[in-house]
């Protein structure tokens, strides 16, 4: 299993600690020294997605904050034993992890697998199990799909079934994204077959 990374910038007393004890620690830590962090981030936003950065903004207090997030886990009754904080961090880490997984981004929506739910900026609606099938099939195969290719991968249908079910559902799963997003070019189609 691939350990997530957490990132400590400006805070070099819990670097060095986490750093001697990194063999014990279920994440990777990395120091970032002398960067301006919002530097740092701009130029490491893909790397950093489901990761963590523990920064030091007072003598007070930790921040930590995930990079694409509105998530933030802040200290407030320090000091903290160090136990409590690995933990803290872990269950920070387990939350971003499940999230990432239940989450996934297309074109400009993101698609929540657990509610079922389709998202932009400013908006959401529902999808049905099949919905979220086709619109994963489509998405992860990335090349036009023929209807009989849906109806055999998702539907399990042979061959020589009646195309109109696929169709049917094409045809109202574009209908409610144009109704609610107002974008008739979710799914697309071509002599090829459908595609995202």
């Amino acid at each position: 299993m691939l350990k997530q990374n957490v990132y400590i910038a400006n805070f070099k007393e819990l670097y060095e600690i986490f750093n001697e004890i990194k063999s014990a620690l279920n994440f990777n830590v990395f120091e970032i020294n002398d960067l301006d962090l919002q530097n740092f981030i701009k130029l490491n936003n893909k790397n950093l997605k489901y990761s963590l950065i523990i920064t030091s903004h007072k003598k007070t207090n930790f921040k930590i904050k995930t990079i694409d997030s509105k998530e933030v886990l802040i200290f407030e009754n320090l000091p903290i034993s160090l136990n409590s904080l690995i933990e803290k961090i872990n269950i920070f880490l387990l939350k971003l992890k499940y999230r990432s997984q239940s989450e996934i981004i297309i074109k400009n929506y993101v698609i929540n697998l657990n509610n079922r739910k389709i998202y932009n900026r400013s908006t959401n609606t529902k999808l049905t199990e099949k919905e979220i099938q086709l619109i994963l099939f489509l998405f992860y195969e990335e090349i036009p799909q023929k209807v009989s290719k849906l109806q055999s991968e998702i539907w399990n249908y042979a061959n020589n079934l009646d195309t109109h079910t696929v169709e049917t559902h094409i045809y109202r799963l574009r209908k409610k994204i144009e109704n609610v997003f107002g974008d008739d070019n979710f799914i697309l189609s071509s002599e090829k077959g459908y595609h995202l």
